[in-house]
């Protein structure tokens, strides 16, 4: 899911993730869409500590602290929704999913809210989040790394503040592997810091390099692995055949 979300534009690359874990893990559509949601819920409210760093500690142009406010309310909106459909499951008479367009849309309400229990468990949802902040604290760590290899004499908000723009920038990836958003958006903030357009670009292009390289490569060396495991299975299947 990791590298089909950062090589095919929104939606495509989620509904890749979801149909592979509902086939290959036999769950079903509804639990893979619930899981869908919940992590990009858990992603949400990490992206939403991250802003308010940067809210805190960075000063922001004014367009980007409106837009700051556009995306909490906006996850905030979808968070109630989700909540309230984990705790109040839609009911659904005996027979109802087959009669008209809304029972049917009520029955799969029905089913996909049953697979909210991360919602109705604190401690479960509090370990999910603890996750996504770290994912975050990690990405964030990253962008540092590769700020201080280039030896760049930058804000020590600096980090932070590239995360935020991204997370705003790049919340639907409306182009394959998010390119010329990324950069674009990167640049455009290492300008703010005070660096040159020389500097900014190749800093943006480096830093989404070194993002691209784990998030999509990683699945592709998985899909190797898979392919020549089942490649070696049926070629162990066809010599028992021959032998028999």
């Amino acid at each position: 899911m990791s590298t089909s979300c950062n090589t095919i534009p929104f939606p495509g690359g989620h509904a890749v993730g979801v149909m592979a874990l509902a086939r290959r893990a036999k769950v079903g559509h509804t639990v893979a869409l619930s899981v869908l949601a919940l992590d990009q819920l858990m992603e949400g409210f990490a992206k939403i500590f991250v802003l308010t760093l940067v809210a805190v500690f960075v000063p922001l142009p004014e367009r980007m602290g409106q837009a700051i406010l556009v995306f909490i309310a906006a996850i905030g909106f979808f968070a109630s929704i989700m909540f309230y459909f984990a705790h109040k499951q839609p009911g659904i008479r005996e027979g109802q999913e087959t009669v008209s367009f809304t029972g049917k849309v009520r029955a799969f309400l029905s089913r996909w809210s049953a697979h909210l229990e991360v919602l109705r468990d604190i401690r479960i949802f509090s370990l999910g989040l603890v996750l996504a902040l770290l994912m975050m604290l990690a990405q964030t760590l990253g962008i540092w790394a590769v700020q201080e290899s280039l030896n760049l004499d930058l804000p020590i908000w600096a980090p932070i503040l590239v995360m935020g723009a991204l997370n705003l920038a790049t919340v639907l990836p409306i182009t394959p592997g998010n390119f010329g958003v990324y950069e674009g958006t990167a640049f455009l903030v290492y300008q703010f810091c005070g660096l040159t357009p020389e500097l900014a670009l190749s800093l943006a292009l480096l830093q989404h390099l070194c993002f691209l390289v784990p998030m999509v490569g990683s699945g592709y060396v998985v899909l190797l692995f898979l392919t020549s495991a089942q490649k070696e299975n049926l070629s162990e299947e066809k010599w028992v055949a021959d032998e028999t």
